[in-house]
């Protein structure tokens, strides 16, 4: 056995886990001209969707295309990010929680 049986008893009487809540900080996705949030500050889904590494790394690349199209100004970029993102974001956490909570949504 790879455990003592001790230890599987002691594993077995613990609690069941529960998963964090899951929502979207939107529809804004910056604070001011200096704060951005990505990944799981604004879209948070469950760890077997296979999505959130994925859809942060998504955040990034929006991120740097809009300070591109903003000329490299940070400002405007970050209003940029939010109407580029702000959208796909919410639907991911749609997802994410329809398929435990039909028809919820939580909000921050």
């Amino acid at each position: 056995a790879l455990l003592p049986d001790n230890v599987l008893a002691d594993i077995a009487k613990k609690p069941p886990s529960r998963l964090p809540g899951f929502r979207f900080a939107g529809p804004r996705l910056h604070y001011g001209s200096s704060t951005v949030l990505l990944g799981d500050a604004i879209h948070t889904v469950k760890p077997y969707f296979g999505l959130g590494a994925n859809s942060a790394l998504e955040d990034v690349v929006e991120f740097d295309e809009s300070v591109e199209e903003a000329g490299e100004e940070i400002g405007p970029a970050l209003k940029v990010f939010t109407q580029r993102r702000a959208r796909e974001a919410e639907t991911l956490v749609r997802i994410s929680r329809s398929f435990d909570r039909p028809k919820t949504l939580g909000f921050l």
